[in-house]
């Protein structure tokens, strides 16, 4: 959804347009860092899209650097927003638009609108691995997440056994998920700029188990147990 007036515009300055048409300040609270660098932007949803036939939910889509592409090349079903001045831009624009936190809206709303469907973000860095916890645990019908993260956050989702960086959040992400890297984006790829690099990561769900959220609970509690005592080792007792 583009106007006529940012058809000729570089990714990079229709967002610094849009900035100051909203008179817009980015707000560190909700991790707002706003992509604009079109080949990260074209990985992103290249990768989004392999399934065309599933519907695509965003969330935090900002000024829209993701969402404009996902609206022409994807059944984009809704926005996921939590600041209120993006939330009335985007509803004026005839997107249906969620004002809530990631972390506390009820997902089976999502659910009951698709049978299958697709997460995409250009997450904000604080909420990211709690995020990834988040869908792992609860019963969802995302059948995939295309996600940015700190590149610290990503190499620990990544890892494997005897790396420096497998810990809790790899062991509890690769249960669930099949993981693979998307594109890397340096601080020259956002406004403003963030300190460190980052890194987008495909998760497509494997359902491997087939449980309640109530036995997921207790296995990643079991995880965070392990992890605690990281000197001991566990043994089996008794027939497997």
């Amino acid at each position: 959804m583009i106007d006529n007036k940012e058809e000729t515009l570089s990714l990079h300055q229709k967002m610094q347009s849009r900035i100051e048409e909203l008179s817009f300040t980015p707000r560190k609270k909700w991790g707002q860092n706003f992509l604009v660098n079109q080949d990260v932007v074209d990985k992103i949803i290249i990768e989004a899209i392999k399934e065309p036939s599933l519907p695509v939910i965003e969330i935090g889509p900002g000024l829209g650097s993701l969402t404009d592409e996902l609206i022409v090349r994807s059944d984009l079903k809704a926005l996921v927003e939590i600041d209120p001045v993006l939330v009335s831009y985007w509803s004026q624009k005839g997107i249906k638009v969620i004002n809530s936190d990631a972390l506390r809206f009820d997902w089976s709303e999502i659910d009951q609108m698709c049978k299958k469907w697709i997460l995409v973000s250009n997450l904000p860095y604080d909420i990211s691995s709690r995020i990834v916890i988040h869908f792992s645990l609860i019963h969802s019908h995302v059948e995939k997440m295309v996600f940015m993260f700190q590149k610290e956050v990503a190499d620990k989702i990544t890892a494997r056994v005897e790396n420096s960086n497998y810990g809790i959040l790899s062991v509890f992400a690769q249960q669930f998920w099949d993981i693979n890297q998307v594109v890397k984006a340096g601080p020259h790829c956002f406004i403003p700029r963030p300190k460190i690099d980052s890194l987008v990561l495909s998760f497509v769900s494997h359902k491997t188990w087939d449980i309640d959220e109530v036995t997921k609970k207790k296995f990643l509690g079991f995880v965070k147990k392990s992890f605690s005592m990281r000197r001991k080792k566990l043994e089996t007792v008794g027939k497997v």
